[in-house]
């Protein structure tokens, strides 16, 4: 956490440690839970509480007695869902249309929010028009070169949330493979953790056309925290002529446009 300056204002400080209270695994709490947290006075904590509620910073369940964050949060953060979307589609549109356009392929650009990898851009050469874009769902099918990614360079929160995900879908589609597709999940991870990237073959994929490849390479927020990827999608033909330098350059574009969000 950053220092504060010696003026702060100390209730100010103290409204926001409350709001600090609420984590995904305490997103309920008791006034007498807030107050032994910060070890403020309950009279304190319950005027900060009622002025944060009157706000819609809080709200109260007067069936249980808890306070949990309030509605306003939800407006505040689509706004910096909006602006990271633009700042990112930005930043990195010009690096896909020209990779796109050197080597006649299709080019996304995918942000990575609740554990979850979305399209926001695509980029396809005039002359080639095929296009896969990246479904919204978080590692399903498990194949998919961007959810792969996604997976591997997650916290530890967001795997839980991802495998629950992936477990549920091979119970629906692939019953009695589990064992092997969580030790191909495991697999992969370790693969995408040391090349850099995730691939994925359309043999693979539910839906692919055949001889349709796909590799997808992070974006990095701050050097460390996912952001999303980008990804490149081309002809196994076409991949075979150029292999070393599609990947080479795609690796060092993500770098770049990492480089923006320190």
């Amino acid at each position: 956490m950053s220092k504060l300056p010696k003026a702060n204002i100390q209730s100010l400080e103290r409204a926001f440690r409350i709001l600090n209270c609420f984590t995904a695994d305490r997103p309920q709490l008791r006034l007498a839970e807030i107050s032994a947290m910060l070890n403020l006075n309950i009279n304190t904590a319950r005027g900060l509480a009622t002025t944060l509620v009157a706000l819609n910073y809080l709200q109260y369940d007067y069936n249980n007695y808890m306070y949990s964050l309030g509605l306003e949060f939800i407006s505040k953060s689509n706004l910096i869902l909006n602006i990271q979307v633009n700042q990112l589609k930005d930043t990195a549109r010009p690096y896909l249309e020209e990779f796109a356009n050197k080597y006649h392929t299709t080019c996304s650009l995918n942000l990575f929010s609740n554990a979850k990898m979305q399209t926001i851009d695509n980029v396809i050469h005039q002359t080639y028009n095929f296009f896969i874009g990246v479904p919204l769902y978080s590692v399903l099918p498990p194949f998919s070169a961007s959810s792969k990614l996604a997976y591997a360079y997650s916290s530890k929160r967001y795997k839980e949330i991802m495998l629950s995900e992936y477990t549920e879908y091979i119970n629906k589609n692939l019953e009695g493979q589990m064992h092997y597709y969580l030790q191909l999940l495991e697999n992969e991870t370790e693969k995408i953790l040391k090349q850099g990237y995730a691939d994925e073959s359309s043999y693979a994929v539910k839906n692919f056309i055949k001889g349709i490849l796909s590799y997808a390479f992070p974006i990095f927020r701050c050097g460390e925290t996912l952001l999303g990827s980008i990804s490149f999608t081309t002809t196994k033909e076409e991949f075979a002529d150029e292999k070393k330098d599609l990947i080479s350059e795609m690796k060092n574009l993500a770098q770049e446009i990492s480089s923006s969000f320190k």
